[in-house]
């Protein structure tokens, strides 16, 4: 079994108009079962040395790249693999059905989805990052799990509860300054 941490940066809504420069990021970060334990400890001490008690978040980390750059760093030597899909907004027609929020999130992690499950024949457990409404969290794990069966299970949690979490968030929002040129 494989665990998969899900969490995105950007905004999900289209911008106004084409010549907007905007991107929607989704990292996945791929943790074997054996690894587990060894990355959460180590992830928990990187997130010590760079936050204190706090949650390590890429806005948190906003536009020092240098120390963004030495975050980075630190996460890329853990045993993880990490996917990122990166959308250029501005390339979406306005009048699409991705012009609404929870058509854009739901086909946008589709497409990762599909990315991740024709790199291999194991299970995974996927816990996404909560948002939204329950309601909404609840329709789209059954929409999940119905168009990626390679998935056992897939839930939603916060950072706090699974902290882990906090990779995707950090190296998605870091591709995503890195491509908007906001880093050098």
């Amino acid at each position: 079994m494989k665990y998969i941490y899900i969490d995105e940066s950007g905004d999900v809504t289209l911008p106004l108009s084409e010549n907007t420069q905007d991107l929607y990021a989704i990292c996945a970060t791929i943790i074997e079962d054996d690894s587990l334990p060894l990355v959460a400890e180590r992830f928990s001490q990187i997130a010590k040395k760079f936050v204190g008690a706090g949650e390590l978040k890429s806005s948190k980390i906003g536009s020092s790249s240098d120390r963004r750059k030495e975050i980075v760093a630190d996460i890329l030597s853990l045993d993880i693999t990490c996917y990122c899909l990166v959308i250029p907004k501005c390339n979406i027609w306005m009048d699409s059905g991705l012009q609404y929020k929870k058509s854009f999130y739901k086909y946008c992690h589709k497409l990762l989805y599909w990315r991740i499950a024709d790199s291999s024949t194991e299970g995974y457990e996927v816990i996404i990052d909560r948002f939204s409404d329950s309601e909404f969290m609840k329709g789209f794990n059954a929409y999940i799990e119905k168009q990626i069966t390679l998935f056992e299970k897939s839930r939603f949690a916060s950072t706090a509860e699974e902290p882990l979490i906090q990779i995707s968030d950090v190296m998605a929002g870091s591709i995503r300054r890195c491509l908007l040129r906001k880093d050098a």
